[in-house]
């Protein structure tokens, strides 16, 4: 869902969320110390790092790659030529085209058809968000080991 009268031409901080194919395990495992990223999900990992040095302005504040999702909490720049779907739409085109590469698979599909974003809207809100992505891992271990 997008907000209507927002504006996504300008520069902003997002809370984005990227959902696997099927929500496939495609990028790793979780386990009592966090995540445990497979080929792909290092890859996946690498391609978010890689994303402000090829998109003058991004800046990623924080982000998870987990099993079947990742987290991302970034920044575009005011003024800038991307807007968030164009980054989004780039960054996923990149890594499924790696990833088909990786594993020789030219039909493979890596990612869902759609993303979830939030509008950050204030500043208070963002550590919320950081503690959010960066405690997944655990609960997602503990959600594990209590539907056991």
């Amino acid at each position: 869902m997008r907000l209507p009268t927002y504006d996504y031409r300008s520069g902003g901080c997002y809370f984005v969320t990227i959902n696997s194919f099927r929500r496939q395990p495609l990028f790793g495992s979780i386990g009592p110390e966090g995540v445990c990223l497979s080929p792909l999900g290092r890859l996946v990992a690498s391609e978010i790092e890689a994303m402000p040095a090829r998109n003058l302005g991004v800046v990623i504040d924080t982000f998870i790659v987990m099993p079947d999702h990742i987290h991302l909490l970034l920044a575009l720049p005011d003024g800038g030529h991307r807007t968030l779907g164009w980054l989004i739409n780039a960054f996923k085109a990149g890594v499924t085209r790696q990833c088909r590469v990786l594993l020789g698979d030219s039909n493979m599909r890596v990612w869902g058809n759609r993303y979830h974003e939030h509008v950050v809207r204030s500043v208070d809100a963002i550590e919320p968000i950081r503690r959010y992505v960066l405690e997944n891992p655990a609960r997602w271990w503990l959600r594990m080991m209590t539907h056991r």
